[in-house]
């Protein structure tokens, strides 16, 4: 069994991904509510939050109308020195009431060093780009009843190793190996902290 150790006294309702590396540190979304400023991630403070959606004229003449949202935040580490994040999430959807839903949804983060570019459909996938690598964000799905497996949140992976996982069932977890260096622990609050940040589709 996967002994994880609790470091914000919440257990995630994701189970760890199939293979995720023994021990596993947990670090739970904590004082969060409405995403205010000051929310933790386990150590990892998320402060000044700015931004949010905007809907522009249908310029396009398809019948799509774009809606773009840039939002940023800053993360500070136990070391206490801010990581500016900013990020730009963009789709198109049909106007009217009779429309589809979502046809496109894309989430965008840069910070010092890092890129993250994320898509969702039923799935969110995508990358982190970070100086010389090049790491998976892929899905991590779970039994969801009748109506089949759902999806539980996302693993990141170099190559065929698990680093990572974000709960997106519950408040917001990070699931990281307990050897992954405290560089790369905090470019994955980065991650959890912009995943939570990233307006659902509607």
């Amino acid at each position: 069994m996967l002994a994880i150790l609790l470091l914000a006294g919440c257990a995630a309702r994701m189970a760890p991904p199939a293979g995720f590396p023994e021990p596993a540190v947990v670090f739970a979304a904590t004082g969060r509510g409405d995403l205010a400023p000051g929310y933790h991630i386990g150590p990892y403070r998320v402060e000044r939050p700015t931004g949010g959606w905007s809907a522009g004229p249908d310029a396009t003449g398809t019948g799509l109308v774009p809606e773009v949202v840039g939002f940023g935040f800053e993360l500070v580490g136990p070391t206490g020195t801010p990581r500016v994040v900013r990020c730009e999430a963009g789709r198109a959807r049909p106007p009217g009431p009779g429309g589809m839903s979502v046809l496109e949804d894309a989430l965008t983060c840069t910070a010092e060093g890092l890129v993250l570019r994320l898509g969702r459909s039923v799935e969110v996938r995508g990358e982190l780009a970070l100086a010389g690598r090049t790491l998976a964000v892929e899905p991590v799905r779970q039994p969801g009843g009748l109506a089949g497996p759902v999806l539980a949140g996302v693993a990141i992976r170099e190559g065929e190793r698990l680093l990572a996982a974000v709960d997106l069932l519950g408040s917001g977890t990070l699931l990281v190996g307990a050897d992954v260096a405290e560089a790369d622990r905090e470019r994955f609050a980065l991650v959890a902290a912009a995943l939570l940040g990233w307006p659902p589709p509607r």
